[in-house]
Parts: C-alpha cells; structure tokens; sequence
C-alpha cells in the first residue's frame, strides 16, 4: 500500500536527533514528488546542518538522511553533497545536458558481421544525439507531450556548437584557475 505524506523535518535539529531517524526507519521507503524539489531539501539540509564544518562522523549521517529521503543512490547523493561543497548550491545540470544534447556530436556505430561470426564495429556516423533522434522514422511519437520540433529547434539554434564550445571552455578554465589559487585544493571542503 502507497500513501502520499508531507514531512516536515524541521524538529530535527541535531545530528542525533538525524541517526535516531533515520534507524528508526530503515523500513520506510521515502520518495520527493520531483527532483527539484528533492534538490532543494538536499540543499537545504546541508545548510541547516552546516555540512561544510560537521565531522567526518557527523557527515555520514547527513549523508544517509538525505540519501534516506531522497531515495538517491549513495552515489547521486555523494555527487549532490560535492556539487553543493564546491558551489554552495544543489542545482539542476540543465545547460550542461543541452550541450551535450545540441551540440557535442557522437560516432555511431554500424555493427558489421564478418564471415567467421565476429562482429565489428564501425564509427561512420556522427552528428548529435538530438539530430539522430530527429533521423529516427516517426520521432514525433516518443516526444514529451507539450514538446514539439520546433521548440526542440529553437533551443538548439539558441547558440551554436563554437559559441557551447567556448562557453564550457571559459568555465573549465575558471575552475582550474580557483583550484590552481588554493594550492590545487578545494577550500571549501
């Protein structure tokens, strides 16, 4: 049986206060209704527990609380936790995926069956995954409801592969000079 329940956690306000509740319910399955709002009570968790500061010891049971109600695996909550150490926040990777999706082409591979039985694989192909999703006969059919081509277009058109290219470049760089100006260490953590 599946019932819907809000929580309110703000009482928990120490860290064993969190190891009592999250034993005391190692038989519950918890679930958030959407990832952004599971994102934001991760990071809300980690600010009201000051996580950056909190001891090894005290870390882990943060960690398992979040991962606890949040239903992640150990590690999408340990890369949520990193993200919000080097950050100070938990955020959707959403320019990151149109990139990926828009911008930066793949190989595809044709498998092809020599007369022995083995098979090869053969990169001749590569363009994005959005333009070989677009190549698929009747695309249309596995898109979201609401989402069309043409939005799909625009979004692609919004910059163009050098601009992307550029941009995650910039941001690379920025990363390694903060990390090259603390000694190659991450200071927050």
């Amino acid at each position: 049986m599946t019932i819907t329940l809000a929580m309110d956690d703000r009482q928990l306000s120490t860290i064993q206060e969190v190891e009592r509740f999250t034993a005391g319910t190692a038989a519950a399955l918890f679930r958030g209704s959407s990832r952004k709002e599971k994102y934001a009570w991760a990071e809300a968790t980690l600010i009201r527990f000051r996580y950056a500061r909190l001891r090894k010891k005290e870390r882990s049971s943060v960690r398992e609380f979040i991962r606890k109600i949040t239903g992640y695996s150990d590690i999408q909550t340990k890369r949520l936790i990193g993200q919000y150490l080097d950050s100070g926040k938990v955020l959707l990777q959403s320019c990151f995926n149109e990139y990926l999706n828009f911008h930066r082409p793949c190989g595809f591979a044709t498998v092809i069956v020599d007369a022995k039985g083995k098979e090869k694989k053969i990169y001749n192909v590569y363009e994005t995954p959005y333009e070989r999703f677009g190549s698929l006969s009747g695309a249309e059919q596995y898109l979201k409801p609401g989402v069309s081509f043409a939005e799909l277009d625009c979004v692609a058109q919004r910059m163009s592969d050098t601009e992307y290219a550029m941009m995650k470049q910039k941001a690379e760089l920025l990363s390694a000079i903060g990390g090259a100006a603390s000694g190659g260490k991450n200071l927050s953590r």
